[in-house]
């Protein structure tokens, strides 16, 4: 598979693991890893705390003509990450990635909301796709509202609030749940969605899902680089003039 863009949830990685040593080098590499302040531990509960695992990132090929940064306006306790992609012809485009861990609550929620309440508020982009795994078992597609508890407030934020589309109505999962979500304000940017075999991208739980973003961006063309042929080259004529030339050192 070759794809522009790679968004991925509960990576398991740590700052002493490099971007190169799991993306090619022509990939420009934005990460949130799980620690304490991403994923503060439950004040009623603090067993509930797992210090392994979760993360999220957000990956680009370079050679894409557009230039690209960390929305990092506030610190979000959230494992949580957006960012964004200007291109030449102005326009503007904000990916955002989310892991909810399933046992936390209301707290989770309210970081999130503040996240986006601040992206939005920035103005910096018109079109929004927001991608991960919610942990929402008990969701099926497509739902109405209203629903209960913690799900209750993250669907009706951002569907009724911030007037998202959520565009996945069938399983992510091997157990037959919808967990993982795609959300976008603007429906027309996004297409061919796509739930992929259980292990066609890695071994997983989970479905790949994905995704063309309709966005009209150029490709950089490569630098164009001259390089000698070694088996054309004259090798008699270069020992002859090295045995010409004066070996004084200055």
């Amino acid at each position: 598979h070759s794809y522009d863009i790679v968004i991925l949830s509960e990576t398991w990685l740590k700052y002493k693991i490099s971007s190169s040593s799991i993306f090619p080098t022509n990939f420009k590499v934005f990460c949130v890893d799980r620690s304490e302040h991403t994923h503060p531990p439950d004040p009623s509960n603090p067993k509930r705390y797992r210090r392994n695992g979760g993360g999220v990132l957000i990956a680009h090929r370079e050679d894409l003509d557009a230039s690209s940064f960390k929305f990092s306006k506030i610190s979000v306790r959230a494992e949580l990450l957006s960012i964004f992609l200007s291109f030449p012809s102005g326009k503007k485009l904000c990916l955002s990635v989310f892991y909810r861990v399933g046992t936390l609550t209301c707290n989770n929620f309210d970081y999130c909301k503040e996240h986006f309440d601040t992206l939005f508020n920035s103005r910096r982009f018109c079109k929004h796709i927001l991608v991960g795994d919610f942990n929402f078992p008990d969701l099926s597609w497509p739902v109405s509202l209203p629903c209960s508890g913690v799900e209750q407030l993250f669907l009706s934020y951002l569907l009724s609030d911030l007037g998202h589309y959520q565009l996945i109505t069938s399983s992510t999962h091997y157990k037959g749940k919808t967990l993982d979500l795609l959300f976008s304000n603007d429906t027309g940017c996004v297409s061919d969605v796509k739930i992929h075999d259980q292990h066609e991208f890695c071994f997983s739980d989970h479905y790949a899902v994905s995704f063309s973003i309709d966005f009209d961006v150029r490709r950089i063309a490569p630098i164009r680089r001259e390089i000698k042929c070694y088996e054309s080259a004259d090798w008699e004529s270069y020992v002859g003039d090295l045995s010409c030339t004066p070996r004084t050192l200055r």
